[in-house]
């Protein structure tokens, strides 16, 4: 795609958001059947990628069911970017996104992701030389600074860009934190709204956990011209479908089972049904709990207000607080359900185990069902009760450093 055509196509849309480790084809494809019209693949290291780094160029596979389907990039150099565009063109990518707000160690300490935004005049250079060379329309991702509130610079990175005319990125996503606040903080949709106002489409990214949370983002900044998500997906993978119908799907357990099970059956398609398959699919398939068990019902008229004075996503303990009263404790609810809501990791091990063998929906059910005994329950809520004593991870996962996995 052109520039005028991805501007064009991602109009009022929700973006399925590069995604680290959770953004492989499988999981891009879930979202697609519950509506996802806009996504983009995991950031991809240009310099890897150029040298046949197949970990780096599964990073750029595009599923069949993807509509429109963008590579995300990080490079620092106008060289490795063009060139790395046209791999993405030779792939069936539809436009390229150069990351400038990846805020992990991985990243920033090649000079990379938002380390970029420390110079913004070279940021430029670098924007435009890329455009220059590349037949795919390029986008540009960043957050409001470099590190912390002490050098918001994002109103001069966008106005240096803005200035490039026709070698400007067709459009730039806003990530409304800075670098150093990772998820600790709200995003501030206010600044995001700063950054619309200016001559180049923005899409605004940050704390999209609900469709009422969505259509409050849009009026925070309502200059924006498009949205993006991230972590709610992960949690709520048929989210788009509920921003279309602007109405929450709160879907029992055994339905919410049959979502997994179809997460896993995209896993057999892509990795191979077999042992080779599932060995590839394990870093993927049960790090997905981490982020499916925390979904909660969260009807408007009991989390609305809520939400407008902070975001769900970051308000795990206030939310289950209410779900108390409503629904009574966690351990009176159905054991499926409290399965599902399990945040141990030796409980995501074995789900995913029963989910990739079943045969069926049904069968995933019933094999789940088994697993949600009194004494695996009882051991899991003491294991997640010594845990909350000395981390909290509920509020925002930051991705651990490490090899990252081919998908």
């Amino acid at each position: 795609m052109k520039t005028q055509e991805i501007v064009e196509a991602i109009a009022g849309k929700a973006i399925l958001a590069p995604l680290t480790r959770g953004g492989t084809p499988a999981f891009r494809a879930l979202c697609a059947s519950y509506g996802a019209e806009i996504t983009m693949g995991e950031m991809a290291f240009a310099k890897f990628l150029l040298k046949g780094d197949r970990k780096e160029a599964a990073r750029l596979r595009r599923h069949e069911s993807e509509t429109v389907f963008g590579a995300q990039i990080a490079t620092n150099t106008i060289d490795e970017g063009a060139r790395a565009c046209a791999v993405a063109a030779e792939r069936g990518c539809d436009w390229v996104d150069l990351n400038c707000g990846c805020p992990i160690y991985e990243a920033t300490r090649r000079g990379l992701g938002s380390a970029l935004l420390r110079k913004p005049p070279k940021l430029a250079r670098l924007v435009s030389g890329i455009v220059a060379e590349s037949d795919l329309a390029v986008s540009v991702k960043i957050r409001l600074s470099p590190s912390g509130d002490d050098d918001v610079n994002f109103p001069e990175v966008l106005e240096l860009l803005s200035e490039l005319g026709d070698l400007a990125p067709a459009f730039v996503s806003v990530h409304g934190r800075t670098t150093t606040a990772r998820y600790k903080t709200a995003a501030n949709w206010t600044a995001v709204e700063a950054a619309a106002r200016g001559p180049l489409p923005v899409v605004g990214n940050g704390d999209i956990l609900t469709y009422y949370e969505a259509e409050a983002r849009r009026e925070a900044a309502p200059s924006t011209h498009a949205i993006m998500i991230g972590r709610g997906a992960l949690t709520t993978p048929w989210l788009f479908d509920e921003l279309r119908s602007r109405d929450v799907w709160l879907p029992r357990a055994a339905e919410r089972v049959d979502v997994y099970w179809h997460l896993a059956t995209l896993f057999k398609a892509h990795f191979g049904d077999d042992e080779r398959g599932r060995s590839a699919a394990w870093y993927f398939f049960p790090w997905h709990f981490d982020f499916l068990t925390r979904w909660r019902p969260l009807p408007e008229d009991a989390f609305g207000d809520m939400a407008k004075r902070r975001p769900l996503v970051q308000s795990s303990r206030e939310v289950d607080d209410v779900l108390i009263k409503l629904e009574g404790p966690l351990s009176s609810l159905d054991p499926l359900e409290q399965l599902l809501r399990c945040p141990i990791p030796e409980a995501h091990n074995l789900m995913a185990a029963a989910l990739w063998d079943a045969g069926s929906s049904k069968d995933a059910v019933a094999a789940l069902d088994r697993l949600a005994t009194p004494d695996n329950l009882a051991t899991w809520a003491a294991a997640k009760t010594a845990a909350s004593g000395t981390a909290d991870e509920l509020e925002g996962h930051t991705p651990r450093r490490g090899k990252r996995k081919s998908q």
